[in-house]
Formats: C-alpha cells, sequence, structure tokens
C-alpha cells in the first residue's frame, strides 16, 4: 500500500474545552496517545473509518501537551497541544 501524506489540521488550538483532529480525508485507521510534558500517558484513542477527531479537555490541567499520531502504519507524527487556564 502507497503511503499518502495526510494534511493534518489541528483547531483550535490553543484550546479550553475541545479541539478537533482534521486528517483531511477519511482514514482507515489511526492511534491517537496524548502525553504531557514528562511522557506520561494521559489517554490514547483507536480511531476507524474517520476523518475528523475531537480531543476534549475534561480533566486536563491547563498546560502543553504532546499529541501522537499514527496514521495507516506510517512514521509517527507528534503535534504540540495548549490547554489554555
Amino acid at each position: 500500500a502507497s503511503a499518502t501524506n495526510i494534511e493534518l489540521n489541528i483547531y483550535p488550538n490553543p484550546f479550553k474545552d475541545a479541539t478537533t483532529v482534521d486528517f483531511g480525508r477519511v482514514i482507515k485507521e489511526a492511534t491517537i496517545t496524548v502525553v504531557d510534558v514528562y511522557g506520561k500517558l494521559i489517554e490514547t484513542h483507536k480511531l476507524e473509518n474517520q476523518d475528523t477527531y475531537i480531543i476534549k479537555r475534561n480533566t486536563k490541567a491547563s498546560g502543553v501537551y504532546f499529541m501522537e499520531i499514527e496514521i495507516e502504519g506510517q512514521e509517527l507524527q507528534i503535534f504540540k497541544l495548549v490547554i489554555e487556564k
């Protein structure tokens, strides 16, 4: 299978309550992992046949987090998320 690059958008970022991860097309499978600045696992999500995913703040404190996304077995991509007070 040939890998096509994903044009990924995350909005809004920084965010207060929730942010949307927009893959730009329907992806067969992806794993989203959110970790804090110390590398501690905060949450992980497995997606199937979705073009967007909403990450909710829930109980997360304000500050910087990193979101690791692996799409259809491709190389891991890392994005910075900022949660506002």
